[in-house]
């Protein structure tokens, strides 16, 4: 009885085995089946149930037998079907801001950026960063560039830097609500924290501005035109001009029209561009009295002009030319039957 049992139980052993051989190879088969045939599902499929399914929005597959689709990194996403996934609004990564394992970057403070972004873009002046985007500060408000909040803007003679207010610099001024200072016109200046406007800049070492630039006081003297009173300021039309050379030892600086008086900075001198009447040069300034042999002469929109000349001499194209024999009988004789 005893044998017939462990025969009994030997035989039941050897079926279980033998059926475990069977089903193993069928197991097997299946999975070569789905080995050979999960390669035909596209990136952003995944392979389930003997077919290819859609990835879902925020996930991502690439091509071949995948089991399930993965989750975008972080600061990532994706529509439906991607096979990898893009920065989000705010974040960035290199090239072309698409990523499959590897984390998007947040942008840093006072940066931002669009879907996609492979880098970030600093705000600029004036401006805030919210909710990812630049905004620009409310009026009587500043900040730097890459900021993420306004401050009140500097008052006039300040500028503003680092979200404090900071006194402009010796020579220059602002009018305020600046990051900035402007630097003061050539030969001018101011001192720290007192340029409040471009008035402000003063000339220095007693001089006067005159005609946009710093010159010596006019010396309220006029050597040249002793029987016109003196100016103390030039007008638009006049030039400040120094007093010194033909006047020996005196000097000093007095206004003159430099279009119309002969004797004016050096001579006549004609807008830039014109050409002297009796020379094919520009004018760099000329006294006319010198043009030789002249009577009668003057200044005329910076060009001389010769009205007579002397004795023995003929006006020809604005100068004075000998006359000849002939010539000179027959002014003479014009002369004598002017006198009859």
């Amino acid at each position: 009885m005893r044998f017939a049992s462990i025969a009994l139980l030997g035989a039941s052993l050897f079926t279980a085995v033998a059926a475990s051989s069977a089903i193993e190879p069928l197991l097997e088969s299946r999975e070569s089946l789905m080995a050979r045939t999960s390669g035909n599902c596209n990136d952003g499929q995944y392979w389930s149930n003997g077919q290819c399914h859609t990835c879902p929005a925020g996930k991502y597959s690439t091509q071949g037998y995948k089991p399930s689709c993965k989750t975008c990194p972080t600061g990532s996403t994706s529509t439906a079907g991607s096979g990898s996934c893009t920065c989000q609004p705010g974040y960035f990564a290199a090239g072309g801001g698409t990523v499959t394992t590897n984390a998007c970057s947040v942008c840093s403070a006072g940066y931002i950026s669009g879907s996609g972004a492979s880098e970030c873009t600093e705000c600029s002046a004036n401006t805030k960063v919210s909710n990812n985007q630049c905004v620009a500060c409310s009026p009587g408000y500043i900040s730097d560039p890459g900021s993420t909040s306004c401050s009140p803007a500097c008052p006039a003679g300040q500028y503003y830097q680092n979200s404090m207010c900071y006194y402009c610099p010796d020579d220059t001024y602002s009018l305020g609500g600046t990051t900035s200072c402007t630097t003061c016109p050539v030969s001018t200046g101011c001192q720290s924290g007192q340029g409040t406007s471009a008035a402000e800049c003063k000339c220095k070492n007693g001089q006067v501005f005159i005609a946009g630039a710093c010159a010596p006081e006019p010396s309220g003297a006029n050597y040249r035109r002793s029987t016109q009173t003196a100016l103390d300021r030039c007008s638009p039309l006049e030039t400040l001009c120094p007093i010194s050379s033909g006047i020996g030892s005196q000097s000093g600086m007095e206004c003159l029209n430099v279009m119309t008086q002969l004797d004016s900075c050096g001579g006549c001198v004609a807008p830039e561009g014109d050409l002297d009447y009796d020379s094919d040069v520009a004018y760099t300034g000329r006294d006319c009295t010198l043009i030789p042999n002249v009577d009668e002469v003057w200044c005329e929109k910076g060009g001389c002009v010769v009205g007579s000349c002397q004795h023995g001499y003929s006006l020809v194209n604005n100068t004075c030319v000998r006359q000849t024999k002939a010539q000179s009988k027959k002014h003479a004789a014009r002369g004598h039957l002017s006198s009859l």
